[in-house]
């Protein structure tokens, strides 16, 4: 009795089905304020890029204070190589000949600026090695201050971090060309893992967002350089931080509204024969079309910049 009771049911439980002028109702979606966003989440792996410069391959370690693997940061003594030190600067290269008192030149201006950076040296410096550049140098470690600076006394450091490569190597290593001192350190860069696809449309100018594994934004800054490889896109960006460790996805900012503006879904608006855009408004029975500009649109909305009639937040629009 209880199943039969439930099959047949009373008035209040009868299914109320469309009929054909629910049919014949358009879907319709209001008109909205929102920051409107034009991006796109990059594809493939994503991962904060490194880079390795070598900072000694040849003559036989006599100290070594950090082993490999270990953090190096700026003003870090890191060892010796035939006694004469190796310290670590932010400086954007490695250095690649003797400098000698009264030299100039952009690693000098380099190193100055790094020795600036610790607190060795007042600025801003003279571009020039003299007295003060290597007593500067000497702070650091007394055996820097007789000139020459040797290439690899210095290794090179960046704002994000840098770790040593010295696998295999101890005291009374022999350097070669395979058992080497190096500097690891973390690049303004991300790799993506797209064959260099991210390259094709990825520019100079936009925006970009780093996410974590669990999708939360932990970084924005710019792009400011796209490199395409075989395996990867390698794309330099800038930010107030550096860029962090670990991250887990990207997203491409090419233009976001000023602000919540007037937005709409772009499935309601269409392309008239003349090229003009427009949209419907639907009134009750009423409907309406309306031309639109539009400003910044995303995958779901448009910037609408000017209406005529006017569009106002609420209004019903058709999506075709």
């Amino acid at each position: 009795m209880i199943v039969a009771a439930l099959l047949l049911g009373g008035r209040g439980d009868e299914v109320v089905r469309p009929g054909d002028a629910d049919r014949r109702d358009p879907v319709t979606v209001p008109v909205s304020k929102a920051v409107v966003l034009d991006a796109e989440m990059l594809s493939g792996g994503v991962a904060r890029e490194s880079v390795a410069a070598v900072v000694a391959d040849d003559g036989i370690v006599t100290e070594l204070r950090i082993q490999s693997g270990a953090s190096v940061a700026p003003r870090d003594v890191i060892g010796a190589v035939e006694d004469i030190p190796i310290v670590a600067l932010k400086v954007p290269f490695p250095l690649w000949r003797d400098i000698s008192e009264g030299m100039r030149g952009a690693d000098v201006v380099a190193v100055e600026a790094a020795l600036v950076s610790v607190g060795a040296l007042p600025g801003p410096g003279s571009g020039v090695a003299d007295r003060q550049f290597f007593d500067a140098l000497a702070s650091l470690d007394p055996r820097l201050g007789n000139p020459p600076l040797r290439p690899h006394s210095v290794a090179p450091v960046g704002e994000g971090g840098a770790v040593l490569v010295a696998s295999g190597v101890a005291v009374g290593t022999k350097l070669d060309d395979d058992t080497f001192l190096a500097i690891d350190r973390a690049a303004s860069a991300i790799a993506v893992s797209d064959a260099g696809l991210s390259a094709g449309w990825v520019e100079v100018g936009h925006g970009i967002d780093l996410f974590d594994q669990d999708g939360a934004q932990i970084w924005s800054g710019s792009v400011t350089g796209v490199t395409a490889g075989e395996e990867t896109t390698v794309i330099s960006v800038d930010g107030p931080d550096a860029v962090p460790e670990k991250v887990a996805g990207a997203r491409i900012v090419v233009g976001t509204s000023d602000g919540p503006v007037l937005a709409v879904p772009r499935a309601a608006i269409s392309t008239r024969p003349d090229g003009t855009l427009s949209t419907t408004v639907r009134d009750g029975a009423k409907e309406t079309s309306v031309t639109v500009t539009t400003g910044v649109c995303g995958r779901d909305l448009c910037e609408i910049l000017t209406s005529e009639p006017v569009l106002e937040v609420g209004d019903l629009l058709v999506v075709d």
